[in-house]
């Protein structure tokens, strides 16, 4: 539902699920029309990783020689995209809690910024009730939300296409009293703006080694490798090393957290999106006056 509210209006809001009145009217020729048009050389990356990749240009000639780049139908056209500001809720009384996201428009994954969000979003990081922490939590978010709002759980997000992404956060609270719901994000906003003015090269070194360790964890088998590297060549055209990646990972400081933060997230406009119990869902134009300051 964040996407369908913040990118209204391109194919970015559809979910590749399709709809309960699509499914069903899913025909098998369809499905091989679909399949001749985009699984073309053009749009394809082999990627392999581990022993015996010398083989792996004879096999591709071998199992995928036969593709061509000709299409037999109209080429797929690929549409810009674009985000809008908007709320959606979604009440259902029946759900036992409110299940809320709020985003702005990240950046693309080749952008110069992209590395300095993924870092940035290390901040705020990850937390649920059965952590058994809240004062002594890591995250400033946490220490002041996480005791007396109805937090259960919450998940900060940086999310990267090839041209466009989401940075913000997802929580599920109780969500019995407006002041409770409104009072979680104006303490987001708050530390989205301690991100844009004072964010200390102490705490970008703790996110940035935290951002590492979930980096290298999702790198650990040669599948996910392999897939690392196939997205790397599909949305940027180059593959970086890992060394490569790190030189890029220590020069990020507080200076290029505090600037990529001030050019995305700072008094920029919201996707905001409520499942459940919304009736106490914070009123979307004082969440989004929150983003800023008044400066002297």
């Amino acid at each position: 539902m964040l996407h369908a509210a913040g990118f209204q209006g391109t194919p970015l809001a559809l979910s590749v699920l399709g709809t309960s009145e699509s499914i069903p009217n899913i025909s098998a020729q369809q499905l091989k029309e679909w399949q001749e048009d985009h699984y073309r050389p053009v749009r394809m990356v082999l990627s392999a990783v581990g022993g015996g990749v010398s083989n792996v240009s004879s096999l591709a000639d071998k199992y995928f020689g036969d593709l061509s780049n000709e299409y037999p139908r109209k080429v797929p056209q690929v549409d810009g995209t674009r985000f809008t500001g908007s709320e959606y809720r979604y009440r259902n009384d029946n759900v036992p809690h409110m299940y809320a996201a709020f985003a702005v428009e990240g950046v693309g994954y080749a952008h110069k910024d992209a590395l300095a969000l993924q870092i940035a979003n290390q901040f705020i990081g990850q937390w649920d009730v059965t952590h058994a922490t809240s004062r002594t939590a890591a995250s400033r978010l946490v220490q002041k939300i996480g005791h007396d709002h109805g937090v259960h759980n919450l998940q900060h997000f940086n999310i990267n296409y090839k041209d466009t992404g989401l940075f913000g956060i997802y929580f599920v609270a109780d969500a019995h009293d407006l002041n409770d719901t409104s009072g979680i994000m104006k303490s987001v906003a708050h530390e989205w703006k301690h991100l844009a003015s004072a964010a200390t090269e102490e705490e970008v070194a703790m996110a940035k080694n935290q951002f590492r360790t979930n980096l290298y964890q999702n790198l650990e088998t040669n599948t996910q490798k392999a897939g690392f590297n196939a997205k790397e060549l599909l949305y940027t055209g180059n593959l970086r090393q890992l060394s490569e990646l790190e030189a890029q990972i220590q020069k990020v400081d507080a200076g290029a957290v505090r600037e990529a933060i001030s050019r995305h997230v700072y008094d920029r406009d919201l996707a905001a999106v409520g499942v459940g119990r919304t009736e106490a869902f914070p009123n979307y134009a004082l969440t989004r006056a929150g983003m800023s300051w008044w400066r002297m």
